[in-house]
């Protein structure tokens, strides 16, 4: 997919290209002499007996029903790293757990979940040399794994999206060098890859590198947005990186992780066509084992990872349509999973059940539907539940991972070569060296005065809305009937809330019909005394996006809380947009 807003308020935007334009930024070269595609979909020839296009994994083969998080509760880059600008960090147990169980009510068996995403939250990162993480990551991460084995779901980790490599703009740091030079690559493997890989998960055995519902690790997601010679350079990369760099980026990254986990890895590559060296119109396989295991021995792919859009459908003459080409036509050599697709399956000529079957049927290794919240028109996992649950409940024998009988050995490409025991490495001591997309205009007035309080959480209900729009803003963990003020923008409004006795409150902000579009920044600070309002320190912050074009949020029906107004005279700071999926896309 192509991207984010302000964290908190994070979110796609679209762009209204028409196919005609697509086609041309795509530059598809035909090959003479192809004969027409036709048709919706095609037919499929019989998928391998021994199950070899699955993925493999417990001693078994399976396909990997799934939704992408990618980021719960507008946390892009927060849900497990820190925005240490605004203090926003939106994992919470809560809603990690609501969502897996949701997803396994309907069969679901895999999440596809970011974890650096553009580095705007994690790692820490001083000078362009990775030092570590901060309090939040590691463990923000071990307790979702741990959930995700409660409800019997597998997590695959996004470790980078393309947007990695986006222009800086005083707020996000472009991290191409992670990318081309050899010392700062080597410093994010030593400091964060193995230190992640090594951390114990309590109250288990496991490390968050040997846990079994940890599925795969994919190394970068979309990357041809960010590579010279796609043809197809994300308009907000201003310097993108070769083939040659990014391959060697990949497969040093992903031989770190052979050595020191026994989990998959993939790339989340954009298109199968720059994944297939036979079908019309590709660029090649450019992950190959051949592509990837020049720079490092063990940074080959245990299987592919490419995703679909209504661009990719082509023409009578190219597709890169999974529906239209099945894996054995497409020349895969290894399992494929289609880890994007839209959840309402608009413009693929199908329904989300149809879409679903064609994927299958086709031999693919599995479907992520594109997303679970909801952050932009692609869908949402209300618009695919329903045809998810049938889907699964009729393809349970390859869908339903088992663990192996006992005596059995993990199915994963390599055992560990050192036995992860050690705490991470380093403590973070530095800024995030990204943050959202949104471009301040000046700076609030107001900054924090301390470090949030630990296990104080503070969301919204949706990342972004249309003036005139209701936002509720819940707080938990918070200390016991203390006094507490709100800002918006480092604007301090008029009322005063007191925490309950379970540290939650409860406040719907009503945006007013001519409030100007922008980022929102919500501070919440304690009050030393309710009668002097003297403001004592900043609990947390959260961000919301006001934009013409985004839904209007209409008032919660049965939410008790307190109704503040957000006033017209609070200033928005003006976004620079940032757009993660690519131009080509949507």
């Amino acid at each position: 997919m192509l991207s984010r807003s302000p964290s908190g308020a994070t979110r796609t935007v679209m762009l209204g290209l028409s196919y005609c334009m697509m086609l041309v930024l795509l530059i598809v070269s035909l090959s003479p002499g192809v004969s027409p595609v036709t048709g919706t979909a095609r037919a499929a020839a019989a998928c391998p007996a021994d199950q070899s296009h699955l993925v493999p994994w417990r001693d078994g083969h399976w396909f990997l029903a799934g939704m992408n998080v990618p980021w719960l509760d507008g946390g892009f880059g927060a849900d497990f790293g820190t925005v240490e600008e605004w203090w926003q960090h939106t994992y919470t147990t809560e809603s990690a757990d609501q969502m897996f169980a949701a997803l396994k009510a309907r069969g679901v068996n895999s999440v596809r979940w970011w974890v650096f995403a553009d580095g705007r939250g994690a790692p820490e990162i001083a000078n362009g040399m990775t030092t570590g993480f901060d309090a939040n990551t590691l463990p923000s991460m071990a307790d979702a794994i741990k959930l995700a084995a409660k409800h019997d779901i597998y997590i695959v980790f996004t470790l980078w999206s393309f947007d990695m490599l986006a222009r800086p703009n005083g707020i996000i740091q472009n991290q191409r060098d992670l990318v081309v030079d050899t010392t700062k690559r080597q410093a994010f493997i030593d400091n964060a890859v193995i230190p992640m890989l090594r951390y114990p998960i309590a109250g288990t055995s496991y490390t968050i590198g040997t846990h079994p519902n940890v599925i795969t690790w994919e190394i970068i997601n979309e990357p041809e947005w960010g590579i010279r010679e796609s043809g197809s350079i994300h308009w907000n990369i201003d310097n993108p990186v070769s083939l040659a760099e990014m391959q060697r980026f990949i497969a040093e990254v992903t031989g770190a992780i052979r050595r020191n986990s026994n989990q998959l890895i993939t790339v989340g590559a954009a298109a199968m066509k720059w994944n297939s060296d036979t079908i019309p119109g590709a660029e090649g396989n450019w992950y190959s084992d051949a592509a990837l295991t020049r720079y490092d021995a063990e940074g080959y792919l245990d299987y592919y990872q490419i995703h679909y859009y209504p661009w990719a459908n082509g023409d009578n003459n190219w597709t890169f349509s999974p529906m239209r080409l099945g894996w054995q036509e497409a020349g895969f050599d290894k399992p494929v999973v289609i880890g994007e697709f839209p959840a309402n399956a608009d413009g693929s000529g199908m329904t989300p059940l149809q879409l679903l079957e064609s994927i299958y049927a086709n031999c693919y290794a599995g479907a992520m539907g594109w997303t679970y919240e909801g952050v932009d028109g692609s869908g949402s996992w209300q618009d695919i539940a329903a045809p998810m649950g049938t889907f699964t409940a009729a393809r349970a024998s390859t869908i339903r991972i088992t663990p192996p009988s006992p005596g059995g050995t993990p199915t994963p490409t390599a055992q560990p070569t050192v036995q992860p025991t050690a705490q991470p490495t380093a403590q973070p001591t530095t800024q995030p060296t990204a943050q959202p997309t949104a471009q301040p205009t000046a700076q609030p007035t107001a900054q924090p005065t301390s470090t949030p309080e630990p296990g104080i959480t503070l969301t919204l209900n949706y990342p972004d809305g249309a003036p005139d729009s209701y936002f509720l803003l819940t707080g938990t963990s918070f200390p016991v009937g203390h006094t507490i003020r709100l800002q918006i923008n480092g604007e301090l409004l008029s009322e005063t809330i007191i925490v309950g006795d379970e540290g939650r409150f409860r406040v719907l902000l009503k945006t007013v019909a001519d409030a100007l579009p922008g980022s929102y920044i919500v501070t919440v600070t304690s009050v030393a005394t309710p009668t002097s309002l003297v403001q004592t320190e900043v609990l947390a912050q959260v961000v919301y996006l006001l934009g013409l074009d985004d839904p209007l949020r209409e008032r919660p029906r049965r939410v008790s809380a307190t109704i503040v107004e957000v006033p017209l005279e609070v200033e928005p700071y003006v976004l620079t947009p940032m757009v993660y999926l690519p131009f080509v896309r949507r």
